[in-house]
């Protein structure tokens, strides 16, 4: 991820919509890890909206701008105050003009008088984002004082968003940080369920609770971050209930759906997955190779399936090991129902 090159043709496509899908994956994920990623976007992000704003798309460009751009209520946000910032520097531009012409009547020029060179280029409008600088230049003592009020009021608007997010990213770290702690607990819970049968009862259903736990900070992560991904995270874990199935919802939007499967097994040099409907047995997806990572006394492997193979039912993720003679031998199962789909 840290190699990827990108420009600013790619990002603007990104955010009208038309990247591919596999490149658009990999800028989601630059989006949550990479700040100068984040950065560059948001430099683009301004750009376009200024020309969108003076009329310097072309007319795909702005279709695509106004059905793809504004999908997140930061961009909202981002749009209306730059639309804000462009109707007072017109209504400026037009008190300007008005009050030069008064003077034009009331004092007339003298023959060595030059008429006054225009200060403004060839577009209608100053940049949304240099007219914030002129909107205290007004000379009637009443118009400055209109202007002022109404910068005023639009810096502490920027203020109020600033602290909100800055809210939002805050309570997103705590979060993050009380669902490492507790991914942790889970591991060594694991480890005393192995090692100390007489109490499996008992850790068992402290191992429901944490799991439950988790699960609401990872709802309530999704719900305080600040940016909105295009794929799904679940988790899929052997659990303490035999014939339990857990319930994920998958948004609109989402593109892709990742698994993260847990299990104790590592008898295998190589795994292979499939994915089977509940109600008739049929296989929807599967994929030969897999290799295992190790966290703690958990193995774990990493899945990528497309968000459209799904639908609102239930489905078994069937694992099964790759013996070195090419055997292939059933590991574990996980049920899980897709709803709101």
């Amino acid at each position: 991820m840290q190699n990827l090159q990108y420009n600013r043709e790619q990002l603007i496509q990104y955010l009208l919509g038309t990247l591919p899908q596999a490149e658009t994956e990999l800028f989601d994920e630059l989006s949550f890890s990479d700040d100068d990623f984040v950065e560059q976007l948001e430099s683009v992000e301004n750009d376009l909206i200024d020309d969108y704003l003076h009329g310097e798309l072309t007319a795909p460009e702005r279709n695509l701008f106004q059905s793809n751009f504004p999908t997140t209520p930061r961009r909202q946000e981002a749009v209306r105050f730059a639309q804000t910032l462009q109707v007072l520097a017109e209504r400026k531009v037009g008190a300007k003009t008005a009050e030069a012409a008064a003077t034009d009547v009331q004092m007339p020029r003298t023959a060595t008088e030059q008429p006054p060179t225009a200060t403004f280029g060839t577009k209608q409008s100053e940049s949304w984002l240099a007219s914030i600088k002129s909107l205290l230049s007004v000379s009637r003592p009443v118009m400055q004082w209109g202007m002022t009020a109404a910068a005023l009021v639009l810096l502490i608007i920027v203020g109020r968003l600033m602290i909100e997010t800055e809210r939002l990213r805050a309570r997103s770290a705590q979060i993050e940080q009380a669902r490492a702690a507790l991914a942790d607990h889970e591991q060594e819970l694991r480890r005393q369920v192995a090692e100390q049968k007489a109490n499996h009862h008992q850790l068992a259903e402290e191992l429901r609770q944490v799991q439950e736990e988790r699960d609401r900070l990872e709802q309530d992560l999704k719900k305080s971050a600040p940016i909105k991904s295009n794929f799904a995270l679940f988790i899929l874990s052997p659990g303490v209930r035999s014939g339990g199935a857990r319930d994920f919802s998958i948004l609109p939007n989402t593109r892709t759906v990742k698994f993260r499967v847990e299990f104790e097994s590592d008898d295998y040099p190589r795994f292979r997955a499939e994915l089977r409907t509940q109600a008739d047995d049929r296989i929807v997806w599967s994929v030969d190779k897999l290799r295992a990572g190790k966290k703690g006394v958990i193995k774990v492997i990493s899945l990528s399936i497309p968000a459209d193979l799904f639908s609102s039912q239930g489905y078994l993720l069937n694992l099964k090991g790759i013996t070195a003679e090419e055997e292939i031998e059933d590991v574990r199962s996980y049920s899980f129902r897709i709803v709101n789909k």
